[in-house]
């Protein structure tokens, strides 16, 4: 009640906080002939990571990644997760890429080279020169698979490769394929 009274003499007032949104979610297969990553950085006070997921237009996992980054920032995690996404996908010449991440900074990213930071533009600057061959699609939603990996990427010491998908995205991945709806909790 003191503390009350100090705000109310100074005219400090007082909202209370809005309530977080749910946000359904369903990931939707790629199109004929094209392959989809939905990828995701991880961050905490200490280390960052990034991880993805590449399926096909039947819903079938094809392969994944998770990577613990020497870089520590949540934003740069993002953009490593679709960094790695697009060098993936070029080496296994998959050239019909969508990419789902749930930054929008990484999405805005390829309309602004400028929100890039320094110590991973040469990297982005070959990515994109890559994706010049490719047929790329950048949009902006949040993956259970995804952030599941990205947290495994967490308890690494370098980069884990996939070809049968790992135990922590099985459920994810099989509620994607039966077009399940996952929820993300936005809070204000």
């Amino acid at each position: 009640m003191k503390d009350f009274s100090i705000l109310k003499y100074f005219k400090v007032t007082l909202r209370p906080p809005r309530a977080p949104s749910i946000k359904e979610v369903l990931w939707q297969p790629p199109p004929i002939d094209w392959m989809k990553c939905n990828t995701d950085g991880a961050y905490n006070t200490v280390k960052a990571s990034c991880g993805g997921v590449f399926s096909n237009r039947q819903s079938e996992f094809v392969f994944a990644f998770a990577e613990n980054l020497d870089f520590h920032s949540s934003f740069v995690a993002e953009l490593c997760g679709v960094m790695k996404a697009i060098e993936i996908a070029n080496i296994h010449n998959w050239l019909n890429l969508w990419i789902e991440t749930d930054s929008n900074l990484a999405v805005l990213a390829f309309k602004s080279n400028s929100l890039v930071p320094w110590m991973v533009k040469n990297r982005w600057k070959n990515c994109k020169l890559l994706a010049r061959r490719m047929n790329l699609i950048i949009t902006h939603i949040g993956n259970a698979a995804a952030d599941s990996l990205a947290n495994l990427g967490l308890n690494t010491d370098n980069v884990l490769f996939f070809w049968e998908p790992p135990n922590c995205i099985v459920t994810s991945l099989n509620r994607n394929k039966l077009g399940l709806p996952s929820r993300r909790f936005k809070s204000y």
